[in-house]
């Protein structure tokens, strides 16, 4: 497995915090790229997506890892930082994506974000 290492041009402030993104060789010759962010001195957020744009339909987050426990204080930091790494995706790969939140037990309270190339992430309200 090879990897490379760059910074994430995240926002800069304590809502969306900084990351770090690497580019993994697979052993099935495949490419992700993994995003990692800091929320705390015990907590982190780690997250594998495609190395390019998804088939139409299809998803592109592989997999979404924490090391230490997540709490309800995180939520909209993490929020935050999910928009940041969809947006820099959107603009890379010059297509559409969506992200669906679920902020409470209930899907009712779940949240959606669109993320288009070169704009800024907008909030969908159904």
């Amino acid at each position: 497995m090879s990897s490379q290492t760059a910074e994430l041009n995240a926002p800069n402030s304590p809502a969306a915090p900084t990351g770090v993104v690497c580019s993994d060789l697979l052993d099935d010759g495949k490419f992700m790229k993994t995003f990692k962010c800091k929320f705390g001195k015990d907590l982190t957020c780690e997250m594998q997506v495609t190395d390019t744009a998804p088939p139409k339909g299809s998803q592109h987050i592989h997999k979404i890892e924490w090391d230490g426990k997540p709490s309800p204080r995180v939520l909209r930091p993490y929020i935050a930082w999910i928009n940041s790494v969809n947006k820099t995706l959107a603009d890379e790969w010059g297509v559409k994506l969506m992200h669906v939140f679920q902020t409470k037990p209930s899907w009712a309270d779940a949240e959606i974000w669109v993320y288009e190339p070169h704009k800024q992430p907008k909030r969908v309200v159904v």
